[in-house]
C-alpha cells in the first residue's frame, strides 16, 4: 500500500490539525519531517511531541521544502491560506468544508488548476472500512435497483447549552453543521452511488441555543445552525433523506441505510466511534439478516477511526505526489461539487422550496 518515499508534512491549525492530521501522520511509515505552524499564539507549540517542529507563522512552511501542507482552520481563513500556498506551488490538503462557501470553493479550485499541483479535501470517511463494505457491497448488486436513502448523524457534543461559543457557532466564520457534517455525508452520497445530487427538494435549519457563553460568562447570539433536515435527490431520481445535529438528546452515531429491490444495506456507527464500534447488515427482502462487516474484525487501532482513515488519506496522497494511482482520492474538483450542493442547501433552506444544483 505504502510507496516507499519520504514524505515532509507541514500542517497549519492547532485544534484538529494536532489531534486528526498530525497524529495521522506520525502513524504513517514513510514520514521524514513534520511542522506545525498555528496563529502564533503558541498553543499549539504545547501538544507537539519533540521530533515535531513549531513553526510561529504558516507563511514560513512553504520554505521548508515540503511535499504537502494541510490546512486545518476556520473555513473563512481557508481561501486566503490556499491561494498563497498554491502561488508558491505547494501541495495542499484542505480540511473539509472546504472554505466558507461555493466561491471560496472555486477559487481554490482554480487555483490549484492554475498552479497544476494536487488539492485534496480531507472527506477522510472514504476511507472508513464498513463504509468502503458498503460501497462495494451497493455497486456490485447486492441490493439490486436503488429505491432510496436515508442517513442520520447525531450527537449530543454540543448538547450543554453552557457548552462556550466559537466560531463553530458563527455562520460568517463557516460554522454549523451543514459544513462540519453534512459535508461528508454529501460525499458519501455521491461517492458511494456514483451519482451526483441534482436537487434539494427540501431543508429545514435549527439554531437550538440562541446564544452561548464566553469564558467571561458574556452570551454571544449563535448565528449558525445545530440541526439540518434535508431531502436530496441524486442523479434522476433517487431521494435520500438527511438529518444531522450534534445536539441532539444522545448520541446516536451515523447510520445510513439505502433501501433497494432485493433488500436493505445497513450501515451504523455508533459513539465512541471505535472499530468495533461500526458495522453492515445486508437485510434482504426473504431470509435472515446478514452481517457484512463487523469492525473488531477490520484489524486497526484501537480509538477513533478517523486517525486510520486519515492515515489512509494521507497515504494515498502520497502515492498520487509520486506518480501513483489514488483512484478515491478527494480532489478540489470533489470539494467544489460538494460546495454547490451545500450552497442549494442552504438556499432551499431560506427560501422554502427546490433548488437545483
Amino acid at each position: 500500500f505504502w510507496i516507499d518515499a519520504e514524505m515532509r508534512l507541514g500542517i497549519i491549525g492547532s485544534g484538529f490539525g494536532v489531534q486528526g492530521h498530525l497524529a495521522a501522520a506520525l502513524r504513517m511509515p514513510s514520514l521524514d519531517f513534520v511542522a506545525v505552524a498555528d496563529s502564533g499564539s503558541g498553543r499549539a507549540r504545547k501538544k507537539l511531541p519533540e521530533l515535531v517542529q513549531y513553526v510561529e507563522s504558516w507563511e514560513q512552511l512553504p520554505g521548508l521544502n515540503l511535499d504537502l501542507i494541510s490546512v486545518a482552520t476556520p473555513p473563512v481563513e481557508q481561501r486566503s491560506i490556499v491561494l498563497a500556498l498554491m502561488q508558491r506551488s505547494v501541495n495542499v490538503l484542505c480540511e473539509k468544508p472546504f472554505g466558507s462557501g461555493f466561491d471560496d470553493a472555486r477559487s481554490m479550485e482554480q487555483a490549484a488548476a492554475f498552479a497544476n499541483k494536487l488539492g485534496v479535501v480531507a472527506f477522510q470517511y472514504r476511507y472508513e472500512k464498513g463504509l468502503q463494505e458498503l460501497r462495494d457491497s451497493y455497486q456490485n448488486g447486492k441490493i439490486g435497483g436503488v429505491r432510496s436513502i436515508s442517513c442520520s448523524w447525531l450527537t449530543n457534543g454540543r448538547r450543554d447549552p453552557s457548552s462556550l461559543w466559537s466560531w463553530r457557532n458563527d455562520k460568517d466564520q463557516g460554522g454549523g453543521v451543514i459544513g462540519a457534517f453534512l459535508s461528508h455525508i454529501v460525499d458519501l452520497l455521491q461517492w458511494i452511488t456514483g451519482q451526483n445530487v441534482s436537487s434539494v427538494e427540501f431543508a429545514n435549519t435549527e439554531i437550538l441555543y440562541p446564544n452561548r457563553p464566553l469564558f467571561d460568562g458574556t452570551l454571544v447570539p449563535v448565528t449558525a445552525e445545530d440541526r439540518v433536515e434535508t431531502r436530496l435527490i441524486l442523479g434522476a431520481g433517487i431521494p435520500a433523506d438527511c438529518e444531522v445535529s450534534n445536539c441532539h438528546t444522545h448520541s446516536i452515531g451515523m447510520q445510513l441505510i439505502i433501501r433497494g429491490e432485493k433488500g436493505n444495506l445497513v450501515y451504523t456507527h455508533s459513539p465512541p466511534f471505535c472499530p468495533e464500534d461500526q458495522f453492515v447488515h445486508f437485510q434482504p427482502k426473504d431470509g435472515e439478516e446478514q452481517t457484512l462487516f463487523d469492525g473488531a474484525n477490520d484489524g486497526r487501532p484501537p480509538g477513533d477511526t478517523r486517525i486510520a482513515s486519515l492515515q489512509e488519506l494521507y497515504g494515498d496522497i502520497r502515492t498520487r505526489t509520486v506518480g501513483g494511482e489514488a483512484p478515491d482520492l478527494p480532489t478540489f474538483k470533489t470539494g467544489l461539487v460538494v460546495r454547490a450542493v451545500l450552497a442549494a442547501i442552504a438556499e432551499a433552506a431560506v427560501q422554502e422550496r427546490n433548488v437545483s444544483v
